[in-house]
């Protein structure tokens, strides 16, 4: 985690209050250290992991899933919105460091705007970053959205075929 991960941030995820303010649990500040770590903190780790393995995976065979992970509300310098560990720029970061890679698309379609990977990689040319998300909802990160290189917004109650209308049409256009 140190090479995407500032070490004071990672030390204060030991601190019961900073978790649960990360995670957006208030209750999780009366959770001991050693429980968060052993049942919550270390199965995130493995997700990130299991993120940066995919990647690999994919690399080598052309195609991965990876069902863990997506952690787009972490950032290198903090989380928040369930997400601890920023996985994606880990993994990215890792792929530029190794030369595996020379660019990279970043294709995030849940509901909330992917403000982490858009902090740690919105100024950076090698990534694009396509966002379809609910402006009207968390994060409200105006600053971080400057980094979406491509930005799709769909409203509260978005039925699925709309939803995928936008993912078709809007996302690749004719």
């Amino acid at each position: 985690m140190f090479f995407i991960h500032f070490s004071r941030y990672l030390a204060s995820l030991y601190s019961p209050c900073v978790l649960a303010k990360v995670v957006e649990v208030p209750i999780a500040c009366f959770i001991p250290t050693c429980i968060t770590d052993k049942y919550f903190l270390r199965r995130m780790r493995y997700q990130c992991g299991g993120t940066v393995v995919a990647c690999q995976i994919a690399l080598e065979r052309g195609w991965a899933v990876h069902l863990g992970g997506g952690f787009h509300h972490a950032h290198r310098t903090f989380g928040g919105g369930f997400c601890v560990y920023a996985d994606i720029s880990l993994a990215l970061k890792m792929l530029f460091s190794l030369k595996l890679i020379e660019k990279a698309l970043i294709v995030d379609v849940d509901a909330h705007q992917g403000n982490g990977h858009e902090r740690d990689f919105g100024d950076d040319s090698r990534v694009f970053i396509l966002d379809l998300y609910n402006p009207r909802i968390y994060p409200w990160d105006h600053k971080a959205s400057e980094g979406i290189s491509r930005s799709v917004h769909v409203g509260s109650m978005t039925s699925d075929a709309d939803y995928l209308r936008h993912v078709i049409c809007d996302i690749f256009p004719k």
